[in-house]
């Protein structure tokens, strides 16, 4: 019985990181047949508590939106939704840069560099060395377009985000900058 649990929740997590990495390199029509994969594996299997449950919920808010299914003011509020309710859950920084992405293309700047700024203290416990990048990234991108006069600042933050150095593929994009 025990073994059968962990099969299940193994499955749900694969399933789970196979529909992020079909969303994150667009092939729609996978990610849509692995989201019902896991959708039904959730019906069928209703009596397990799977771990994480707030990931499958940004990947669906995510698939509606790259599919046409919702547009962006509600991808937005679905986001804010999901936001507010993983406040204690250690996901909560890759839903706020999620949120704060959909506040941008809603032009809410001011709401996206809260949300941003709200998240950077949580990105000092940060041991996947990602969530700290994509903080830091969103809100230089924040301020660049929201801040005309001072575009120049967003740049030299971007040049200041430190990526993971320890990855095998890592080589840093553009030259460091002597500021």
């Amino acid at each position: 019985r025990k073994n059968q649990k962990e099969y299940h929740n193994g499955y749900y997590i694969a399933l789970n990181n196979l529909l992020s990495l079909y969303l994150i390199n667009m092939q729609l029509s996978k990610a849509a047949e692995t989201k019902k994969e896991l959708e039904e594996l959730l019906i069928v299997k209703n009596n397990i508590s799977f771990p994480r449950k707030e990931i499958t919920e940004n990947n669906t808010i995510l698939f509606d939106f790259f599919a046409n299914i919702k547009n962006s003011k509600d991808t937005c509020d679905a986001f804010k939704k999901l936001y507010d309710s993983t406040s204690k859950s250690a996901d909560n920084v890759l839903i706020a840069s999620n949120y704060a992405i959909f506040l941008m293309l809603n032009n809410e700047f001011a709401l996206a560099e809260k949300v941003l700024l709200d998240k950077v203290p949580d990105t000092d416990k940060d041991l996947e060395g990602i969530y700290d990048t994509r903080v830091k990234i969103n809100l230089a991108i924040c301020r660049f377009l929201s801040n005309n006069d001072n575009r120049e600042n967003s740049i030299k933050m971007l040049y200041s985000v430190d990526y993971n150095k320890q990855a095998p593929y890592y080589k840093p994009a553009y030259p460091a900058q002597n500021n």
